[in-house]
């Protein structure tokens, strides 16, 4: 039976499939790069929902300001060492489905990137 949508972030952060679907969400919406000042960032970027993009920082424990586009979009994004390790558990070391095509490719350079980084290199990475 249909129920109706999360009504708080929490629900949101709540529903069985959501660490799943995030990971979705980031093929389609996410971006892993590594800035020319060489700080790495995890970004998505949707339409304007913030609920489900307060969900989002509540799955990477992170208190980072979400970043508004003229009242249609939001941005999450992270580049701190912490934040960034966060991001490397949720996609390498927590059992989810693991990213598809493009974007595994993408996930895999920016770790090899961050590998060698001397910011980054300190980090748990998958092997």
């Amino acid at each position: 039976a249909f129920s109706d949508l999360p009504t708080n972030s929490l629900d949101y952060l709540n529903l069985n499939f959501f660490k799943n679907w995030i990971v979705g969400f980031t093929t389609a919406e996410g971006s892993f790069l590594v800035k020319v000042n060489q700080d790495a960032c995890f970004q998505i970027k949707q339409r304007t929902h913030i609920k489900l993009f307060e969900a989002i920082k509540l799955l990477f424990l992170s208190n980072r300001k979400l970043t508004v586009e003229g009242d249609k979009y939001l941005q999450f994004s992270v580049s701190s060492k912490k934040d960034i390790q966060t991001v490397i558990n949720i996609f390498s070391f927590s059992g989810l489905h693991p990213l598809t095509g493009l974007k595994n490719i993408q996930y895999f350079n920016w770790l090899n990137k961050l590998k060698n980084s001397n910011r980054y290199k300190s980090l748990n990475f998958p092997y």
